[in-house]
């Protein structure tokens, strides 16, 4: 079972980007990789690696680097009680509200 998450929910997060270097990493790996934000929760996401804030650093054992970043942020849906029929949009970023309402009612058959 999930641990605890740094808000004291038994959620997992999981990301996937829109961006050719982890993409291709990922794609080589026997199974999913777990990772950290290059960001803290809360703080502007970097746009370089010497954007990262230096306690991810001391953290890491790699840190690809696949060019400057740019767009928006992540889009964070909380599905934790989804099969209630609740879902939430914690953080709008890449992908809108809308977008994701349209994706889950498609999902659902409509």
């Amino acid at each position: 079972p999930p641990g605890r998450g740094r808000d004291g929910r038994p959620t997992l997060g999981v990301r996937v980007p829109d961006w050719p270097a982890p993409m291709a990493a990922m794609s080589r790996l026997p199974r999913p990789l777990v990772a950290s934000s290059a960001n803290p929760s809360g703080a502007l996401p970097p746009a370089r690696p010497e954007d990262v804030a230096p306690s991810i650093i001391a953290a890491c054992h790699l840190l690809l680097d696949g060019g400057p970043a740019g767009g928006l942020a992540s889009t964070v849906v909380d599905l934790s009680d989804y099969q209630a029929g609740r879902w939430a949009v914690l953080r709008e970023g890449a992908v809108s509200h809308a977008c994701v309402a349209t994706a889950l009612a498609d999902a659902q058959g409509g």
